[in-house]
């Protein structure tokens, strides 16, 4: 038995049934292999979701996060008190 039953006249869909697939994954694979060859049928790391703050705002989280306010005092009255005029940028979106 070929290693590629298309190639010995089989239908795309007995095909892909052999490799318990549908036929819509077996085509994408196909493509996938005619692009890169057998390397490219290995998954690769997704690359995750977009980050939601631009550089700027993650700077400042950053920085905030970093001169943690005196525990004592608890995290909202600091931020409270240090008030929104102290920010560099845009507050943070909700």
């Amino acid at each position: 038995m070929s290693r590629f039953p298309v190639l010995d006249g089989m239908s795309r869909k007995a095909a892909a049934e052999i490799g318990a697939m549908d036929r819509q994954t077996l085509r994408d694979w196909a493509h996938r292999f005619n692009a890169k060859g057998p390397e490219r049928l290995i998954n690769s790391k997704a690359p995750g979701p977009v980050p939601k703050l631009p550089p700027e705002q993650k700077q400042e989280l950053r920085r905030i996060v970093e001169t943690a306010p005196d525990p004592a005092q608890g995290w909202l009255r600091a931020l409270a008190m240090r008030g929104p005029q102290h920010s560099t940028t845009p507050p943070l979106p909700c």
